[in-house]
């Protein structure tokens, strides 16, 4: 069945006779609607969604004529069914979804043959999308939920592990022992690293005739316990923290950086780790 009542006197003879012949031998359930749009044009709609805001999940397909131009300079009128039904796969333009020919009887044929409501699929193609946001939003509800009933920072983990330890228990789970055997220790050694910041070091330069300039980051009181001033004559008249470090940073390559005591640049630039 097709509603032809939204047809308008403006639309082509040719393509309102196509449509009423269309319509004599068209059956289904829920009745088409056509409407034309422009004098070269009609587009069907499923009944069903004549309220859908989006056209796509609306318009089952058209029929229009399109004026061709000939390798010989003339041109000629064609009859044009557009419907996604029709796939021609070496095409992947519109053309792919589209059968043309002059023919009136053949396009009636694929009026007929590519022209239909909705089917079960292109249905669900509606709202499939909302169904998926809301249960991917659900899914993260309930991963939220475990998240924050299950998912323990380090510090809370290290305490349970470390009591579990002092009072000489195992662990159930491989990874849980592992806590237990390694990760005390690394856990430790990282608050004492994440501790450490880039005014922490001190940077020495040794001049050629072997005095040396200290750059201080922190404000001069933060080492006045540990008597640093901000050039010496020699090495070793440095405080030994800082002395004892140059040398052993001198032992290894440029740009070596050695935990806990510094980095070596070159042979006359250093910089220091001096601890708090």
């Amino acid at each position: 069945m097709i509603d032809m009542t939204k047809l308008t006197e403006n639309l082509d003879p040719r393509l309102a006779n196509l449509v009423t012949q269309f319509r004599r031998i068209q059956v289904s359930k829920f009745p088409l609607v056509a409407i034309d749009a422009g004098s070269c044009e009609v587009k069907f709609y499923d009944s069903r969604f004549l309220d859908e805001s989006n056209k796509k999940y609306k318009v089952v397909g058209q029929l229009f004529l399109e004026t061709r131009d000939l390798s010989d300079g003339a041109t000629e009128e064609v009859f044009v069914v557009q419907s996604k039904l029709i796939n021609v796969g070496r095409y992947n333009s519109d053309r792919k979804h589209q059968k043309i020919t002059k023919d009136d009887k053949k396009t009636l044929k694929n009026l007929q043959d590519y022209i239909r409501p909705f089917g079960a699929t292109q249905i669900a193609d509606r709202t499939k999308g909302t169904a998926w946001d809301k249960l991917q939003n659900w899914k993260w509800g309930i991963r939220r939920q475990a998240r924050e009933s299950m998912g323990f920072d380090m510090d809370t983990i290290y305490e349970e592990v470390k009591r579990m330890k002092d009072l000489g228990l195992r662990a159930q789970t491989e990874k849980f022992q592992k806590a237990m055997d390694e990760g005390i220790a690394a856990f430790e050694e990282n608050k004492l690293v994440d501790k450490i910041a880039e005014r922490d070091l001190v940077h020495a330069f040794i001049n050629p005739d072997g005095s040396i300039e200290v750059r201080l980051d922190k404000n001069a009181d933060d080492y006045a316990t540990k008597e640093i001033r901000s050039a010496y004559s020699y090495v070793d008249e440095m405080p030994y923290e800082l002395s004892s470090k140059i040398a052993m940073l001198r032992m290894t390559e440029a740009e070596t950086f050695v935990p806990y005591v510094g980095v070596k640049v070159d042979d006359r630039t250093f910089w220091l780790h001096l601890e708090s």
